[in-house]
């Protein structure tokens, strides 16, 4: 399996079978957007409070309450063979590339948790989880809301439905002429079926071409669909290819295929939401019989099934719900008394769902005929849905499951317990609504009304306005010879015809002030296009805000307020519908929804006003500054950032100023509650060339990356604000040719794939044996303390594998406590060891001279007491690295394991001295080392000396360099200023520097042939010591060797930033969870994470916004990178050569070239550094 990556990170899988393809989308997808998939599967099972705590808990008992994850059993249950496959194999994909995470996504790090592996059902219930809430089931408890409130006459006028004259989508270009809503009969005879309920936008556009229409005589096909701006963006960018089909296009992170745009080589298809009715709401007759309930249905009382969910709430006290079930479906709702309940009946969750088949089926259409039959078990949602093929066919189909029942379930909820309102089917295949190769060449979708009056069939009450499909049916129809260019212009278009109507309106209504009068100038001429540029759009957008809130407030009265807040797809419906009514009375002088004694002049002329007011307020007197995109804005926001708003900064992308609103196919619409921030707009664009696939375009808002360090987590941002498109280059040759990265996976074959790793978890309590004073063979003794497994305080019965770290820095501070009770609770007695010299520790501290010898006493001392099992790891960073590495060259035979942070394999090359040039920062070492040293702690006033001057007094000591014998106060700590003397007098690399403890390197065919990880950073100053141990020993030695570098510096593995950089979220490990896999595998032999890393693990510096942050760093970015082996294989060795002026050169310079320079060395101006 090939998984090729274009310069915006896109991945392309390429595979041998259809099994292995799906593995392949599998894994790619959970590459990039694997918490994005979690996300998306905590809240289909209403576990989202296992992410964000107490504030996920509503949503997750209305989660619960649908039942989608027990729908979902059923659903796999009956999908046939192909299909199970195909999940299976994605499911395959995801999970392995699950088991192969060094780094888990910062998501996971914020919350505490850990991925679960993948299942085939996880997959059903994300593609549901995206288009439950597109239902009308909320629309319905909305009317019943306003019955409720206004009685059924005064709702029915209100409630008007589509306007007569707007266009329809089918027959392609005709107008719709018949009545408007008339609810009367079906309100009036709802409301005692809901009066107990008293207390209690989005679109898309789309259309297809005739070759008769474009310029190569092939059709085209494009579009983009309209929600939220989700972080990271809903659609998935990929293409996934295998001998029986070569299929590109948007996929959704978690479920297999392309359910709704892309083109395989013979057909492409793209949708748009159709708003058909396809989930009803039952009120129930409930009571309570034994200890469960009943309802009633014809007379008689059923049994109801009763679920009991239990809630898991981050750092929270669970939350216990039950959910009655009857044959309608599970209860959303009840009343307080408990004797009414609301079922929910959806075609997607009643009874098996086959609709997940046609996701294979599609895949192989090699026509349009094809790709229309293969929407026959299509269920949700319903769509329009458009196609077109290489052949020169273009066709539309109103795709899924719309049920056949009474005119009544349309309006309101509906009686459970009378029988009449039961589902007798759904519309036959055949007689979905369809067309076929227009006359007209072309047609156009964009969520307005499907078919005219004489449909036979009922679809839904509500639709959107003509009005973008108006616009962008107007420029089709002129259109000759089009192009994809032609294409991505109607993608911008931004002329709104509300503006159109209210701007005629406003030139003839005198204005009410000399503010007023200024705006009204402003509007002088304007055509009604929202360019972020225009200022008129802001008044006039501000204009109408004032309107609406006027009318609603009169119409909807104490549910105004309500109304104009409210998400979802129930008020903001009808407050569309409305507003849409208002256009056309506002055209026609129509008062009947006007305020009593008032009139459009008047009404519209104090909306001017006080819009004009409210801009004043907000943006100040100058009202050249009024442009539309200063207000009309994105602002994407990660769905952890509320829950952690201290990550907000760098988990959410920054926002852009756009044109468009909700009424222009360039979309862009705003609630009433948040003027103007976009909460509605694009979320792909498409373009596609049957003519020629490599000549199609596409984009997104964000990036390919769920990852918000990586460098394609929002790179395609400007483009797409620019109303701009990229390749979606299809070929694989151009694919090639272009590559930026290539991914080979060999898939599992018939190997069974791993559910999920292996790792100890916390199962034991901790008690601590502090200060035990072990032998060395020279009879020092060292201080050690030890912490063992405990249950209920007693150490735990029997053997365990022990991790052993030696350091000088103190073994009893709290970051040392901590790491060992972590991991004692998981199985291992954890020893930290105060070195010779040190701290508690018996002996003179001379670094390095003693540690190979001490370190192999204490292993083998730790390998044989009673409770080890004989294994003995060893960890530690920086000192406690490079002590590791001296022990290691004597072989202690118990030793099994190594993690070595930034240790050292030759102090005189690299790092004590680089290639002999000493580093100052040492001798500053030996007065920080002296402050905790053995006098010090027995005389405190020498202690604060030597505390006052390292804290204070170094810059004059430095000033001094280099020091004398005896002319500092390093000569009351005798052995550190013998140290320090030695740094500087040995300037040779001789016997002194080849003591195991400096130059580990030179004892390398003694060292002990054991795993071992070695961990560095790219600017810390052992970046080259870290390399040169894994080059050297890998090569070797049989045991696996690991080389991981990151962005840090010394030690700072936790941290994403270094110095002024800043790398993004990516860049952060969770250190003890490492050490935990890494120990888990070689101690324990457990199937941890380890088994399926790389060699090496690299972090790729760069690719960011170049923009800086809060902290006023640079948002440099980088993103980490499995390779079989450092250098990389594909390294190229190019010498540089000194030439004059300082300069390099890889031109080898000739003797006559002169190529001599100089360079001062001024002990008084050392180099700084932030690599420590």
């Amino acid at each position: 399996i090939q998984i090729i990556r274009d310069r915006h990170g896109i991945p392309h899988v390429r595979a041998t079978s259809t099994h292995d393809a799906f593995y392949g989308q599998g894994f790619a997808t959970a590459q990039d957007r694997l918490w994005h998939m979690d996300y998306d599967r905590h809240k289909a099972y209403g576990r989202w409070s296992e992410f964000v705590g107490e504030s996920g808990i509503e949503h997750d008992k209305q989660m619960r309450r649908f039942q989608i994850k027990a729908s979902t059993k059923g659903d796999w249950e009956a999908l046939n063979a192909d299909t199970k496959a195909m999940f299976e194999a994605y499911a395959n994909g995801v999970n392995a590339y699950i088991d192969s995470i060094i780094i888990l996504p910062i998501e996971y790090q914020m919350t505490g948790t850990t991925p679960e592996p993948w299942t085939v059902r996880d997959s059903l219930a994300v593609f549901k989880i995206r288009h439950i809430l597109m239902g009308v089931f909320e629309g319905k408890l909305w009317r019943a809301q306003l019955v409720n409130e206004f009685g059924a006459e005064r709702a029915a006028e209100i409630l008007s439905g589509y306007q007569p004259g707007h266009l329809v989508i089918s027959p392609p270009g005709e107008n719709y002429n018949g009545p408007v809503l008339d609810g009367l009969e079906e309100l009036s005879n709802g409301l005692g079926t809901i009066d107990w309920l008293k207390d209690d936008d989005s679109g898309s556009n789309n259309w297809a071409l005739s070759g008769s229409k474009t310029a190569s005589g092939k059709p085209l096909i494009a579009g983009d669909p309209h929600r939220g701006l989700d972080t990271p963006n809903v659609y998935y960018q990929n293409q996934v290819a295998c001998p029986d089909f070569d299929v590109i296009g948007l996929s959704f992170p978690g479920c297999p295929g392309f359910p709704h745009f892309g083109h395989n080589a013979a057909v492409a298809w793209c949708v748009t939401h159709a708003g058909a009715d396809y989930q009803d709401l039952y009120v129930e007759n409930m009571r309570p019989s034994g200890d469960g309930l009943e309802y009633e249905f014809k007379g008689e009382w059923r049994d109801a099934e009763v679920r009991h969910e239990t809630i898991k709430v981050r750092s929270g006290e669970s939350v216990e719900i039950d959910v009655p079930v009857t044959h309608h479906g599970p209860v959303i709702s009840q009343s307080a008394d408990g004797t009414k309940a609301i079922a929910f009946r959806y075609t997607a969750t009643t009874g098996p769902n086959l609709g997940y088949e046609p996701l294979l089926d599609m895949l192989l259409a090699k026509n349009a005929d094809e790709i229309d039959e293969s929407m026959r078990q299509w269920v949700d949602p319903c769509n329009n849905f458009v196609f077109g093929d290489t052949q020169g066919n273009i066709g539309y189909l109103n795709r899924g499951q719309v049920p056949i029942r009474t005119i009544a379930n349309a309006w309101l909820p509906v009686p459970g317990w009378t029988g009449e309102h039961e589902w007798e089917g759904s519309i036959p295949f055949e007689d979905l609504t369809r067309i076929s190769n227009p006359d007209s060449g072309f047609f156009v979708t964009a969520n307005n009304r499907i078919a005219g009056e004489d449909y036979p069939y009922f679809i839904a009450l509500d639709f959107a306005p003509e009005y973008r499909a108006r616009r962008i049916h107007d420029r089709l129809t002129v259109m000759t010879g089009a192009t994809v260019e032609d294409m991505a212009a109607v993608h911008s278009e931004i002329v709104s015809i509300p503006a159109q109507v209210y701007s005629k309106i406003i030139a003839r209504t005198p204005p009410r002030n000399v503010l007023s009068a200024a705006a009204k100038d402003q509007m002088t001429g304007w055509d009604g296009s929202m360019h972020e540029d225009s200022v008129a759009a802001t008044i006039y957008s501000a204009f109408r805000q004032r309107l609406h809130r006027q009318i609603i407030n009169h119409l909807l009265g104490p549910l105004a307020d309500q109304a104009l807040v409210a998400g979802g797809r129930g008020a903001p419906g009808h407050v569309r519908q409305i507003s849409t009514l208002l256009v056309t009375h506002a055209q026609s002088g129509d008062t009947s929804l006007l305020p009593p004694g008032s009139a459009w002049d008047t009404l519209i002329a104090h909306a001017f006003a006080d819009g004009v007011s409210d801009l004043s307020e907000t943006l100040g007197d100058d009202m050249d500054t009024w442009v539309w995109g200063r207000v009309h804005q994105t602002h994407p926001t990660h769905p952890l950032s509320a829950a952690f708003p201290e990550m907000s900064e760098r988990l959410d992308p920054p926002p852009v100023s756009m044109g468009g609103d909700g009424d222009t196919p360039q979309a862009g619409s705003y609630p009433a509650s948040d003027p103007y921030t976009m909460t509605g707009m694009s979320v792909a664009r498409y373009v596609w060339d049957t003519a020629d696939w490599d000549n199609s375009r596409w984009i997104v808002p964000l990036g390919s990356s769920g990852h918000a360090g990586s460098p394609h987590y929002a790179d395609q941002t400007s483009t797409w604000a620019d109303v701009a498109l990229i390749p979606a280059t299809y070929s694989w040759d151009t694919l090639e040719s272009e590559a930026q990265t290539v991914q080979t996976l060999t898939s599992d074959g018939d190997k069974p794939v791993r559910s999920s790793y292996e790792g100890s978890h916390q199962e034991y309590g901790v008690t601590i044996e502090q200060n035990v004073m072990v032998e060395m063979r020279d009879g020092v003794k060292l201080a050690t303390d030890i912490y063992y497994p405990a249950i209920t305080r007693d150490r735990a019965s029997g053997q365990f594998p022990v991790i052993l770290e030696r350091t000088p820095y103190d073994k009893s501070v709290p970051g040392q406590t901590t790491k060992a009770k972590f991991f004692a609770r998981r199985g291992y007695v954890c020893v930290i060891q105060d070195v010779r010299g040190r701290l508690a520790s018996e002996g003179e501290w001379h670094p390095f001279s003693k540690e190979a010898p001490d370190g192999y006493d204490t292993v083998e001392w730790l390998g044989t007491q009673e409770w080890s099992n004989g294994k003995v790891g060893t960890m530690g960073d920086s000192y406690a690295g490079s002590d590791q590495a001296a022990l290691a060259t004597l072989n202690p035979p118990h030793l099994s394991a190594m993690l070595v942070g930034v240790g050292a394999s030759n102090y005189f090359h690299g790092s004590m001295r680089q290639n002999g040039a000493l580093e100052q920062r040492f001798l500053i070492y030996a007065y920080r080392m002296a402050v905790t040293s053995h006098e010090a702690n027995a005389d405190l006033s020498l202690k604060a000396a030597i505390t006052r001057i390292f804290k204070e007094g170094m810059p004059d000591i430095v000033n001094q360099f280099p020091l004398i014998e005896g002319s500092t106060i390093l000569s009351r700590f005798p052995t550190y200023e013998q140290w320090a003397m030695e740094l500087q007098q040995n300037g040779d690399y001789d016997d002194y520097w080849k003591q195991r403890g400096y130059a580990p390197e030179e004892y390398y065919e003694e060292h002990a042939d054991v795993p071992t990880l070695y961990l560095g950073g790219w600017y810390d100053s052992y970046a080259r010591n870290t390399c040169e141990c894994f080059m050297q020993l890998r090569d070797m030695k049989q045991s696996p060797k690991y080389l991981m570098m990151g962005p840090w510096i010394h030690g700072g593995y936790q941290e994403n930033y270094a110095g002024d950089l800043d790398f993004g979220l990516e860049a952060h490990i969770n250190y003890n969870d490492l050490k935990l896999a890494w120990f888990d595998r070689h101690l324990k032999g457990l199937e941890s994470e380890v088994v399926d890393w790389s060699p090496v693990r690299i972090f790729t510096m760069g690719g960011g916004e170049g923009t800086l942050d809060g902290n006023h760093r640079l948002r440099h970015g980088g993103y980490w990178r499995n390779e079989p082996d450092w250098p990389l294989p594909s390294t190229t060795h190019t010498p540089y050569y000194l030439r004059n002026n300082g300069r390099l050169s890889i031109d080898k310079p000739h003797e006559q070239d002169n190529p001599t320079t100089s360079f001062v060395f001024d002990p008084s101006y050392p180099v700084p550094t932030i690599g420590g």
